[in-house]
C-alpha cells in the first residue's frame, strides 16, 4: 500500500487516493460545538416546530439535505458549500417553520465563508 502508486489496482488507484485524501483532517483543527439558525426550503409541508432533523451533504447539489430521523427527505438548506463539512450537524425546526436551529460539532468549516 505505502509507496505503491497503483494500489489496490491500476484502475482503482486514483479513486482510492481521492478517498484517503478526503479523510485527512488537519491535526490542528479544533472541534467545537457551534450553533446557528438557517433558512430551510421544504419539499412539501414544513415539519412541525420542534422536530429533530438530520443534515447530510449532497455532493451533486453542493448543499445540505434536511432529513427525518428515518432518513426521509424533508427539504434542504438553500446555501452552497464548496466542500463537505467534516463534523456532525443536527437540527431542530424553529417556531416559524421557515428555519431550523443547527448544532454542529466540528471544526470551523460548516458556515466558514459566512
Amino acid at each position: 500500500m505505502n509507496g505503491q502508486p497503483d494500489w489496490p489496482t491500476p484502475e482503482t488507484a486514483s479513486l482510492w487516493q481521492t478517498f484517503v485524501g478526503g479523510l485527512a483532517v488537519s491535526s490542528t483543527a479544533k472541534w467545537t460545538i457551534q450553533k446557528w439558525s438557517a433558512n430551510v426550503t421544504w419539499h412539501g409541508e414544513p415539519a412541525p416546530e420542534g422536530t429533530s432533523v438530520r443534515l447530510f451533504f449532497d455532493h451533486s447539489q453542493r448543499n445540505m439535505r434536511v432529513l427525518s430521523h428515518d432518513l426521509d427527505p424533508l427539504g434542504f438548506l438553500p446555501y452552497r458549500w464548496e466542500a463537505e463539512p467534516v463534523g456532525v450537524a443536527l437540527g431542530e425546526v424553529a417556531e416559524s417553520q421557515s428555519s431550523i436551529a443547527i448544532i454542529y460539532i466540528g471544526p470551523s468549516d460548516f458556515f466558514s465563508s459566512e
